[in-house]
């Protein structure tokens, strides 16, 4: 079984979507998020340092996550 969800940003300085698949395997879920976003003016310059900072942030949300579906 297959459930996602889909966002799309259309304001603010990095436009975009993304989403997030949720797939049982077994006694499991495989958890997939994705994006397409397209920095834009400043943070085009900055385009390396913004995406480690929006990786972090996906990371630690996906951390957060998996421990509360654990508990």
């Amino acid at each position: 079984m297959l459930q996602q969800y889909e966002y799309k940003l259309t304001a603010g300085p990095v436009p975009g979507s993304g989403g997030v698949t949720f797939k049982v395997e077994g006694n499991s879920t495989v958890v997939t998020q994705y994006g397409d976003f397209e920095p834009g003016g400043f943070f085009k310059l900055a385009e390396g340092l913004l995406m480690k900072q929006v990786e972090g942030r996906l990371r630690q949300g996906l951390t957060k996550l998996k421990e509360l579906l654990e508990q």
